[in-house]
Formats: structure tokens, C-alpha cells, sequence
């Protein structure tokens, strides 16, 4: 996963649009993508990106960010 804030998005005073992505790593394809609000942050996006791909008994990684208990699944 990764977020980023899109580039040239923010227009007259209103921030960036802010972009939570699901990526593979052979071949790098991104296979979900949600928008993270202003009033939140990504990592209370992660579980509702990742609910409907049906990651169960697959390893999924994230950057540090995402290490809390609220991404870990059985939380």
C-alpha cells in the first residue's frame, strides 16, 4: 500500500486529493485505490480498502505507518 497526495489537485485553498493505493509487486499493478478524506487519515482507510480484494491467508505488507493495531486483522 501507498499513499500519496496527487500532484497539481489542490485549488484555491483546499488541500491535495490524497490517494490510499493497493499495489501488487510482480507485475506492479495497483488493484484498489480509496480517497482519504481531510477529516481522516490513511490508516483508517486500510480496512476498507482491502475488505473486498479477500486477502485472507495472503501476507499483505504496509510501511510503518500501518503497523497499529487498528490495521491488524482479528482488531
Amino acid at each position: 500500500m501507498n499513499g500519496k497526495t496527487c500532484k497539481g489537485s489542490a485549488h484555491s485553498g483546499a488541500p491535495g486529493l490524497h490517494l490510499l493505493s493497493a499495489v501488487t509487486h510482480a507485475p506492479v499493478t495497483t488493484i484498489a485505490q480509496v480517497e482519504v478524506g481531510s477529516k481522516t487519515n490513511e490508516t483508517r482507510c486500510v480496512r476498507p480498502l482491502l475488505a473486498p480484494l479477500g486477502f485472507a491467508g495472503t501476507i499483505v505488507t504496509f510501511d510503518a505507518l500501518h503497523s497499529v493495531k487498528a490495521t491488524s486483522p482479528g482488531s
